[in-house]
């Protein structure tokens, strides 16, 4: 069985799923190709297409940034990353990207 470049190429995603990682979770054009298995430029054609804004990427704000550091990695230790992340309405990978940013830079 041979496999085109085309085959390992996931469609467009879907309006919901693009604005939530992107709008929602704040995650990057990088971030929320990687996440959906699709290319960077699959992203921006499909923001194009939705009428998705871009955010300007020296505004971009995690609503992480609203809680206590100290308060994630106790949620954390106690119930896990998975379930932390669903509790705050954000995907793990951008949970585990966070935490790990904040404490390298504190």
């Amino acid at each position: 069985m041979v496999l085109s470049r085309h085959s390992l190429i996931r469609d467009k995603p879907s309006k919901s799923e693009l604005f939530k990682l992107y709008n929602n979770e704040s995650m990057s054009i990088r971030e929320t190709a990687e996440t959906l298995g699709c290319s960077k430029d699959m992203v921006y054609r499909a923001l194009n297409e939705y009428g998705i804004e871009r955010r300007d990427h020296r505004m971009k704000k995690s609503q992480l940034r609203d809680y206590d550091l100290s308060f994630l990695k106790r949620e954390i230790k106690n119930k896990g990353y998975n379930r932390v992340a669903s509790e705050l309405g954000v995907h793990n990978t951008t949970l585990r990207r966070y935490v790990k940013k904040e404490t390298l830079q504190g």
